[in-house]
């Protein structure tokens, strides 16, 4: 970062700092709260890390994706729900993915499951 000809940093606040003085603020105003609202506040913040523990998200092709809606709007059910179901139906039908494996060049992964395309 650059320093002015004080010595101070230029450019906004490191974000380390930035989040410690966000989360004083933070205390600050639910101290200031009355209780009922900060009960309530409190709450929903539990409901709302409850939900984020429950959620994945996954790249998908968009096919695949219009696919879930198409079955979740004719099912009348969530498009999540849709793609449980058949995440379920594959873990218990047991099946085998090695036909669909491809080598990549990552450092993380190995392969990658490639669905083939009808050609």
């Amino acid at each position: 970062m650059k320093k002015d000809d004080k010595g101070f940093l230029q450019g906004g606040l490191d974000p380390a700092v930035a989040a410690a003085i966000g989360n004083g603020n933070d205390h600050q105003s639910m101290a200031s709260m009355p209780r009922n609202e900060r009960k309530k506040k409190l709450k929903k913040k539990a409901q709302q890390d409850a939900r984020n523990g429950r959620r994945a998200v996954y790249d998908m092709d968009p096919d695949v994706i219009k696919a879930i809606a198409d079955i979740a709007e004719r099912e009348k059910c969530s498009a999540s729900n849709v793609a449980e179901m058949f995440l379920r139906f594959a873990l218990s039908a047991k099946v085998d993915l090695s036909q669909f494996r491809v080598p990549v060049q990552h450092p993380r992964f190995d392969c990658k499951l490639v669905w083939p395309q009808n050609e």
